[in-house]
């Protein structure tokens, strides 16, 4: 009960925090200061969208010209107006294009351009009407789900715009859509009037463009579907790309954010969570590395070479299943940046530490999706052993004990050895012609490289550099003596 109570008052504590740093000029204008209307409104366009097809299914079309003509030149002369005004206070404030830092003054033209902001906000909240139209005339292959998720972040993001960066560079994209919505909206009005119309003015036909644009991608997606395993089909967070996309998205942000938030804070111990979740961490990587030993050990996997086998046998499975854990793993080793922030340990939070956590987490969800076997389970094994040492040393660091810190060098060292081993083999598969998909080998190869770079220049700045540094102290004194 005390944990729940205290991730609600952290949780209200982070937004009250979000308001402070908000932009006070637009408080008070219509639904802003909340997030509520925009989730409310978000909500009821995804249940539209969800149950309008089924309602509309037995139902002939509707012919809405009378309506579409009027909302289209409406939709058309709310863009002009916001591009222009826009345009003006952009060019009497002598806004940059390339970079123009945010400014909280109350002249006029500053709030003559917050009004257009908000406004282009209010527009992407009318413009949901476009799906709710191509529903009622049984629209449904322009329902796309760039359609939809084009709509519903466009809303959401630009109420952040509003909220808190309302000029400043924010002007431009703005500037720039409203304009694109004026040859595409004057292009509806016209084809609402008719074919002939419509045909005449195929050169602001930027819907077929975009359209053809997303059948191009849904190809690509279906292509790469057919190169997936169907054995993880279903599981939980496999199916789709856009479930790491987000988590991801939301991990540099957060990492964005943290730091700002904990700046005039004072650090967290989190000594018990550490432990805990340490001594977790070192518990399902040991299991990730029996069930790979015991499986690959029946199964008389190769080192080498290991070509996927896209077969239904228990053991297979079970390497499947191991694969998808340590995705699952890397998913919760995010908390690892987290605590860092938490505990205000920015010198640890370097390039380093979050594209290793993020990187990782995309490329072992793509190892869960496209190769749950075969030669993938070898760097799994290793990483999960590396990983067990690395967290035991972590859960003693947490423990306060003294004499681990001097092991510190050698948990680098060990991940240094893991990477050097790892590149050799990535290099034979490629060389040797290993039947394993072309493009994973080529990136792995291309990662580990990365790895080494990045790892052997930490290395060095932290270790090499150091012990020099102190060598030619030690020298500058015994030369006084």
């Amino acid at each position: 009960m005390n944990f729940s109570t205290s991730v609600t008052e952290k949780i209200n504590e982070f937004y009250q925090w979000s308001l402070s740093v908000s932009d006070d000029r637009t408080k008070g204008w219509l639904m802003v200061d909340s997030p509520t209307p925009t989730v409310i409104y978000t909500i009821i366009y995804f249940i539209i969208v969800g149950l309008g097809p089924r309602c509309m299914k037995n139902r002939k079309p509707f012919k809405l010209t009378p309506i579409l003509i009027p909302y289209n030149i409406l939709m058309t002369l709310l863009n002009l107006y916001i591009a222009i005004e826009l345009l003006v206070a952009s060019s009497r404030l002598h806004y940059s294009y390339v970079c123009q830092p945010l400014t909280f003054i109350n002249n006029k033209d500053e709030l003559r351009l917050l009004k257009a902001v908000w406004w282009y906000y209010f527009s992407k909240l009318l413009e949901f009407c476009d799906t709710i139209f191509f529903i009622l005339r049984k629209k449904d292959k322009q329902l796309t789900f760039l359609h939809v998720y084009h709509h519903s972040t466009m809303f959401s993001l630009w109420w952040i715009g509003v909220k808190w960066v309302p000029s400043g560079s924010t002007f431009l994209p703005a500037m720039v859509n409203s304009f694109i919505h004026v040859l595409m909206y004057s292009y509806y009005a016209l084809s609402a009037l008719g074919p002939k119309i419509e045909k005449e003015f195929t050169v602001f036909r930027l819907d077929y463009n975009l359209s053809t644009l997303f059948e191009q991608v849904e190809h690509f997606n279906q292509w790469t579907e057919s190169l997936s395993d169907t054995r993880t089909s279903g599981w939980w967070m496999v199916n789709s790309v856009f479930t790491t996309f987000t988590i991801t998205l939301c991990y540099l942000l957060i990492v964005w954010l943290t730091p700002r938030y904990m700046k005039n804070r004072t650090a967290y111990s989190l000594k018990n969570v550490l432990i805990i979740y340490n001594i977790i961490m070192i518990i399902t990587n040991l299991f990730v590395i029996i069930e790979m030993i015991l499986m690959t050990t029946k199964l008389n996997y190769s080192w080498m070479c290991q070509p996927i086998t896209y077969i239904d046998a228990e053991a297979e499975l079970r390497i499947a299943t191991a694969v998808w854990l340590y995705y699952i793993i890397k998913f919760f080793e995010l908390l690892d940046t987290i605590f860092l922030m938490l505990r205000k340990k920015d010198n640890q939070l370097s390039f380093l530490h979050v594209y290793h956590h993020s990187t990782m987490f995309i490329f072992s969800w793509l190892g869960t999706k496209y190769v749950p076997g075969g030669s993938a389970f070898l760097p799994i094994l290793i990483n999960s052993a590396v990983h067990v040492i690395m967290y035991f040393y972590y859960t003693l660091a947490a423990m306060r004990c003294s004499k681990i810190f001097k092991y510190k060098k050698y948990v680098t060292i060990i991940q240094l050895a893991q990477f050097s081993f790892a590149l050799p083999l990535g290099i034979n598969a490629i060389q040797s012609g290993c039947n394993w998909p072309l493009w994973m080998k080529y990136l792995f190869v291309f990662y580990i490289i990365t790895m080494l770079i990045l790892f052997g220049d930490f290395y060095k700045k932290n270790y090499v550099k150091k012990v020099s540094n102190n060598e030619n102290e030690v020298g500058q004194c015994l030369k006084k003596l």
